[in-house]
């Protein structure tokens, strides 16, 4: 018979050869086409999103081609003179509402000194002074202009349409105030899924509209720069700029796209603060130094793209899975019926061994079991006789006396649940069956919280007890129900503690004739997925060298084999609840665990 490195070397080479023969083409075609569909289809949703924001832009250019059309027109159908009669100028505005739906706040006709001389409108703005504003300066040089948005005289964010009139030897300028929850409306008409939001960006990267979503001021500068860089002396279509399938995260470009002989669009991909990526559409208006800025998240953006790329890979994996799977299988019917004989003596060998590891275990469990009750004995009866002691005191109202009796009680109740504890390890050593007593939870799960106080405060947890007093005993080995009590509890402040805190509740209720034991916890939640199998043993979520996956099953097989059900709901994010439901009993003259140490006994229940 050969070593077992050969077999090993045997089957691995067989393995990979069916698994490279099988793998390398399917692994090639997937990669192949999937890069040829991710590009091309990328490039299909950017063109898409470009076409549609342009055609918002014109949109958003055409309400202010006639905006300051309207102004325009008022202006040459009248004179200097009549435009400083604040009559006239409140008939133009009431007619101006009545037409545009209310896009003219108001109205104001102002000398070349910066006064206005006549005004229309809702505010108090009679003989204002704009000769220090900047877009007064702009409206004296140009046969008409549109302002950024400022807050100006009356406080509120707006901006205005300014048409220059010379008459005679003196320059006017008549100006409108644009209604900037109307203009906003029209600018965010554009929504696209569940994160897209359009916004106005000025020539300084200055917001002209509100954003919802946080943003980065240097990250507006930067598009405002790219977008308007012909007042840098720069082509637009020749300024460097990245790929957008490969960006820089800190603030940098993508290529211009270009849609036949209208304005460029310029689409950047960037993160925003959490590490998001974010696509940016911005096209710039005409009739302004403003630019139409869209954005959206790029895992909405490309969606589907992405939906695509998981189907191919789960595919990929799956035809990897079963390929392994096949090859593997094959590798080994090929060495396994040269081992077959090897295998089955080296199986009873190691039968043979495990059976004499019991054996030891049952005789090293029986002699612990010895050894502890000794001197747990003891320690109960100098706890009883320190309660004597106690006793004989004059003062039972001193702290001192309190405190040395309840820890008397401590050691005398722990002493009983280590004799429960060689109970079990005599009871396996034996093979004899484990002894059920009646219990009060209440009591039961009061001990188990102040035993777990110190553990709960360290990771900032909080329990709360809601106990039904009226509820009636239950049959279960005590011991048992404590392990069941502290695997929840322990398992709560777990899935607490990776959140910083929260809220531990313990309740009891009695439903239906069933007493109802829940341990509610404040955690991250359990994914339904996992839900069903939390149960099973050697399965958890916990990482490696902090949890074996017995806890639950254990727990299970314990609630079970007293006759009871344990369930779990969970939300992730919400929390989790485990639920017991145990029968009641009331036999007489049965054990109250937790109630009184001394009346600990083992006392068999009767089915």
């Amino acid at each position: 018979m050969h070593e077992p490195r050969y077999y090993t070397q045997l089957r691995n080479r067989i393995f990979l050869i069916i698994v490279s023969t099988s793998l390398i083409p399917v692994i090639f075609i997937a990669m192949v086409t999937g890069y040829m569909f991710h590009t091309s289809y990328k490039a299909k949703i950017v063109g898409y999103l470009s076409e549609l924001i342009q055609k918002h832009a014109q949109s958003i250019d055409s309400f202010l081609a006639n905006s300051v059309s309207t102004v325009t027109m008022i202006t040459l159908s009248n004179d200097a003179k009549k435009l400083q009669d604040p009559d006239h100028l409140s008939n133009i505005i009431s007619v101006l509402q009545t037409s545009h739906g209310g896009v003219f706040v108001d109205i104001g006709f102002i000398r070349e000194d910066g006064i206005q001389v006549a005004y229309a409108g809702p505010f108090k703005l009679g003989m204002a002074f704009y000769g220090n504003s900047e877009w007064f300066r702009e409206a004296i040089k140009n046969p008409y202009s549109i302002s950024d948005v400022f807050l100006g005289l009356r406080g509120l964010p707006h901006f205005v349409i300014a048409v220059r009139l010379e008459d005679e030897d003196r320059i006017w300028v008549l100006r409108s105030t644009i209604d900037f929850a109307y203009f906003t409306k029209i600018v965010e008409n554009i929504k696209i899924g569940e994160t897209g939001e359009a916004f106005i960006l000025s020539k300084d990267g200055n917001l002209q509209t509100s954003l919802n979503s946080p943003y980065s001021k240097d990250l507006l500068k930067s598009i405002a720069t790219v977008v308007f860089s012909d007042s840098l002396g720069r082509e637009r279509e020749g300024y460097p700029i990245g790929d957008i399938y490969h960006t820089n995260p800190k603030h940098s470009y993508d290529k211009p796209v270009t849609l036949e002989t209208r304005k460029t669009t310029y689409v950047f991909k960037k993160e925003d603060a959490s590490g998001r990526s974010i696509i940016y559409v911005a096209v710039p208006l005409r009739m302004n130094n403003w630019a139409l800025v869209y954005r959206q998240w790029d895992s909405e953006v490309f969606m589907d793209i992405y939906k695509a790329r998981s189907i191919v890979f789960s595919v990929i994996v799956i035809s990897i899975f079963l390929l392994t799977g096949l090859g593997w299988r094959l590798s080994n019917r090929v060495v396994e019926r040269i081992k077959q004989v090897d295998r089955e003596k080296d199986a009873m060998n190691d039968q043979i061994i495990e059976a004499g590891k019991l054996a030891a275990l049952g005789e090293l469990a029986a002699g612990i079991a010895h050894e502890i009750n000794n001197p747990v004995a003891i320690m109960v009866e100098e706890a009883g006789w320190i309660e004597d002691c106690l006793r004989d005191l004059p003062d039972k109202e001193m702290e001192i006396y309190k405190e040395i009796a309840k820890s008397a009680k401590q050691i005398k109740t722990q002493g009983a649940r280590c004799r429960e504890i060689t109970h079990k390890l005599l009871t396996f050593a034996r093979r004899s069956d484990t002894l059920e007593r009646r219990v009060f939870l209440n009591t039961l799960l009061n001990e188990i919280a102040i035993l777990c106080e110190q553990r709960a405060r360290y990771a900032k947890v909080k329990i709360e007890k809601k106990f039904d007093e009226e509820i009636p005993a239950v049959a279960i080995s005590p011991t048992e129900m404590q392990q069941v009590i502290l695997n929840l509890i322990n398992n709560a402040i777990d899935a607490m503690e990776t959140q910083c805190g929260g809220v531990l509740t313990l309740s009891t209720k009695f439903i239906n004739d069933w007493v109802v034991l829940e341990v509610s916890d404040t955690g991250p939640g359990i994914p339904k997925s996992i839900l069903p199998r939390i149960f099973d043993p050697f399965f958890t979520t916990k990482p490696v060298g902090k949890g074996t996956g017995l806890g639950l099953s254990i727990c299970y097989g314990i609630i079970k084999k007293a006759g009871g059900n344990i369930e779990v709901e969970s939300e992730v994010g919400k929390g989790t609840t485990f639920r017991i439901w145990l029968p009641p009993v009331q036999p007489p003259n049965s054990l109250i665990v937790g109630a009184s140490p001394e009346d600990l006994s083992s006392i068999k229940m009767r089915n």
